[in-house]
């Protein structure tokens, strides 16, 4: 098993996925703001084991043990009404938002959760397993219950990464197959619309521009990023862009004129320039470490958030566009992931059995 698909493991990219934050035009968020009820949350004392190793007694508590165990995948509800976490036994638990310790679904799935997403919308939970499989739960009302699932929607291996388009009319997934498939999230169960070929295998990331029209997707073993017209039927192929090591992550802006994507092995950042007809690179840097394993713009578009990864710990960065590193967070662990909350205002990682939420006053 090659180095990076080792500590990838099977847990799929958060948040890059899983929230879509709303489009802005001139540097603030516009529209309704999402409710937040993590400012009803106590804080907690961060044990010495865990604490990051600058002062965030203002910025970051955590909540231990949320998932019995080892939390291998994590998403928030759009509307931050609740957060769904998974664990490597199949184990699905949905808290309710404040309290957290309100456990409002637990339900054991037959194979492994590797990835999950709330539509827009916040009415539905889509999950891939290990074995292929998508799995539609209704969360906007009790009871909770299934909906639909689609066996096989992928062959040979897990479903790596899903993401909902920001309008909610279409569904992607991204598996070891190497395939892309494009789903019409109008139905249920969601039927299919197109079948994307051209990365040699292992989807690693998918993103959608704001205007739900253009998908960007990370490919691992073949090294590119991949442009997609999903406004065309059926949709058309773009641009291929290059990376010298495997591509982890891929992010817009929130106004759709930028595009982020870092890669495994070389802590290379790219950042492209995608308001014209072809993306065009406007610059790199180097991470401070070699392994950089999720992008994320802040919801303004000027600073990126990434973590970055070695074999020993991890840490979560800002930095600005040209990659002036504003401000860390060193975990003594390794972190799967992070998500940021629709409102912008939050940021909530996770390890194996620990939750991070932090607030973000001025990322």
């Amino acid at each position: 098993m090659s180095d990076w698909r080792r500590m990838f493991g099977l847990g799929c990219l958060l948040g890059m996925t899983m929230i879509a934050l709303p489009a802005t035009t001139s540097g603030q968020n516009k529209g309704t703001k999402a409710t937040t009820g993590f400012e009803a949350l106590a804080n907690v004392k961060l044990p010495a084991s865990l604490k990051p190793s600058s002062d965030l007694s203002s910025e970051l508590f955590v909540m231990l043990g949320a998932a019995e165990g080892r939390i291998d995948t994590l998403a928030v509800h759009p509307e931050n009404k609740q957060i769904a976490m998974t664990a490597p036994n199949g184990k699905l638990q949905l808290y309710g938002i404040p309290s957290l310790k309100s456990v409002i679904l637990t339900k054991r799935f037959p194979s492994k959760i590797v990835c999950t997403a709330y539509s827009p919308s916040g009415n539905i939970l889509a999950m891939g397993d290990a074995e292929g499989n998508l799995h539609f739960w209704s969360v906007a009302a009790t009871p909770i219950a299934s909906r639909a699932i689609i066996k096989e929607a992928h062959t040979g291996g897990p479903i790596y990464t899903i993401a909902y388009a920001p309008d909610g009319k279409t569904l992607v997934s991204g598996g070891s197959d190497g395939l892309i498939r494009v789903w019409d999230a109008s139905s249920m169960p969601p039927k299919l619309r197109a079948k994307l070929e051209g990365h040699e295998k292992y989807v690693r990331d998918l993103a959608f521009t704001p205007d739900s029209a253009v998908l960007a997707s990370s490919g691992a073993d073949d090294l590119t990023l991949r442009m997609w017209d999903l406004a065309t039927d059926p949709p058309e192929a773009l641009d291929v862009l290059k990376h010298e090591k495997p591509v982890a992550s891929v992010a817009f802006s929130s106004d759709g004129r930028l595009m982020a994507s870092g890669s495994y092995g070389d802590s290379l950042i790219r950042i492209w320039r995608t308001d014209e007809q072809h993306p065009k690179e406007l610059g790199s840097f180097r991470a401070p470490r070699p392994n950089v394993r999720q992008v994320r713009f802040t919801p303004d578009g000027t600073k990126l958030i990434a973590l970055v990864k070695n074999r020993d710990d991890d840490e979560i960065i800002f930095a600005t566009l040209q990659g002036a590193v504003q401000k860390s967070w060193k975990f003594p662990h390794h972190l799967g992931g992070f998500v940021l909350t629709a409102d912008g205002e939050h940021l909530i990682t996770l390890n194996e059995d620990s939750v991070y939420i932090a607030k973000l006053a001025n990322p």
